[in-house]
């Protein structure tokens, strides 16, 4: 029975040390991406008004 717990903790880290590296890489790829998650509400709508109002006057 101590093998199969583990096989199974191991193929759970290595699915873990998978996603980590790509999570990794898409931040390389796209850094603005991760920025705007760390974004509060309040200046995600301030963002949306000042983009929306310079599409009308632009």
């Amino acid at each position: 029975m101590s093998t199969a717990v583990k096989t199974r903790k191991s193929s759970f880290r290595t699915m873990l040390l998978k996603k980590r590296e790509e999570l990794l890489a898409s931040s390389r790829r796209q850094p603005e991406a991760l920025a705007t998650s760390l974004r509060t509400p309040d200046e995600v709508e301030f963002a949306i008004k000042t983009a929306g109002s310079d599409c009308r006057h632009g």
